[in-house]
């Protein structure tokens, strides 16, 4: 791993984690916020495992705010992105393929 992935790591590392931080203090629209910023980080280069991350939190806000149907949403989402190449689904396990 070289120094610029540790940084991209850190970046939206710490994006989802202050969105959790807010979720916490009830500080719903900066989770939002720190959120949407750490997901379009992870986009922009093609993060999956930050992505896949981004809409878990997705989903506990969505859910602490009541909106059902948007955690069904975001929880969709992960699970259509993961596997990702080079992954099977088997017996509710990801493995290598």
């Amino acid at each position: 791993m070289n120094d610029r992935s540790i940084l991209n790591d850190a970046e939206w590392n710490a994006l989802l984690w202050m969105a959790r931080v807010d979720m916490h203090e009830g500080d719903y629209p900066a989770a939002r916020a720190h959120l949407s910023q750490g997901l379009a980080f992870c986009q922009s280069h093609n993060i999956r495992r930050g992505m896949l991350n981004g809409f878990l939190v997705g989903c506990a806000l969505s859910y602490k705010l009541g909106d059902f149907a948007a955690t069904v949403t975001a929880a969709n989402d992960a699970l259509q992105r993961w596997p990702g190449p080079g992954y099977v689904r088997t017996g509710g396990l990801i493995r290598p393929q």
